[in-house]
C-alpha cells in the first residue's frame, strides 16, 4: 500500500521514536509491531484524503493512534491493536492539549472513520489486481528488513513528520 501511495518505507534507530510519517515521502519505523505501523499509516491515509494538518500535530496524532486501533480491531487483530497502549496515548496526548478524551475523539470520528476506509478501499483494490492463484500477505516493510527482504534507506535531513 505504502508503495502504491509513493512512500518509501525505512528502518530508523531514533531513540525513543517508535515511528514517523514524513508527508507524501515515507514511513520511518524504529520497531517491529502492527500497532506502530497500523498508526504511521493511518498518517499517510489522513496526509492522502487532504486532511492531515501540521499545525494542528494533536489532532493528527489521535486519528493516527485511535484509527490504527480501529483497523487492526477490524482485521481482526485485537491482540496488535493494543487497546490498553492506545487508550494512554490518546489519553496523554488529550492531556498535553488541556482536552477531554472522549470529547477530541468524537469530533474526529469522521476523519478517522474516512482514514480507515481508504485503507480497506486501497487494500481491497490492490488485492483485487493481485492473480487469483496468488497468495498476498501484508506485512510491514521494516519487518521485512529483519527477514533480509529489502534494505532500509537512511533517512535524510531534517524535514517535518508525523509520529
Amino acid at each position: 500500500m505504502a508503495r502504491d501511495w509513493g512512500l518509501d518505507v525505512t528502518a530508523h534507530a531514533q531513540p525513543n521514536v517508535l515511528g514517523s510519517y514524513v508527508p507524501g515521502r515515507r514511513i520511518e519505523l524504529g520497531v517491529s509491531n502492527l500497532s506502530t505501523w497500523a498508526h504511521e499509516l493511518l498518517h499517510a491515509a489522513d496526509d492522502r484524503l487532504g486532511t492531515l494538518d501540521l499545525g494542528k500535530r494533536i489532532d493528527g496524532e489521535l486519528v493516527a493512534e485511535l484509527g490504527g486501533a480501529v483497523l487492526l480491531e477490524a482485521l481482526g487483530l485485537p491482540d496488535d491493536s493494543d487497546r490498553g497502549g492506545a487508550f494512554h496515548y490518546l489519553s496523554d496526548q488529550c492531556a498535553k492539549d488541556g482536552r477531554d478524551l472522549l470529547s477530541a475523539c468524537l469530533a474526529l470520528v469522521e476523519r478517522v472513520h474516512a482514514c480507515v476506509q481508504l485503507l480497506l478501499d486501497t487494500a481491497e483494490r490492490l488485492t483485487a489486481s493481485k492473480p487469483s492463484s496468488a497468495q498476498v500477505t501484508v506485512v510491514p516493510e521494516a519487518m521485512s528488513a529483519q527477514l533480509g527482504l529489502f534494505s532500509p534507506a537512511a533517512p535524510t535531513g531534517a524535514e517535518a513528520s508525523m509520529g
